[in-house]
């Protein structure tokens, strides 16, 4: 399992409350570290491009050649959103309605 914890304060006095919950995670990570565990590389995603983004490609190399020369990361900010991505998206919304 991959995980990144992040911890967001915009109170000094949050960070005070948490002390004993930081200092945990802290000592954790320096532990995780030390034992040298290493996960094996994601599995890259298949992804499909999307049709009007093939026919640019094949009309327009200097389009292409910018699009290919992108970090996979900007990319993927170009095809359709995927399934699990709009679920959490609709999540978001209904949280910051409620």
């Amino acid at each position: 399992m991959r995980s990144a914890r992040q911890l967001r304060f915009t109170e000094v006095r949050e960070i005070e409350q948490q002390r004993a919950t930081i200092r945990a995670l802290v000592y954790e990570a320096i532990e995780v570290e030390r034992s040298g565990v290493s996960l094996p590389p994601r599995a890259k995603e298949e992804s499909t491009v999307p049709e009007e983004l093939s026919a640019k490609f094949r009309e327009d190399d200097a389009f292409r050649n910018a699009f290919e020369a992108l970090t996979p990361g900007r990319q993927r900010g170009y095809h359709p959103a995927r399934p699990h991505r709009k679920a959490a998206a609709a999540d978001n919304e209904r949280v910051r309605q409620e």
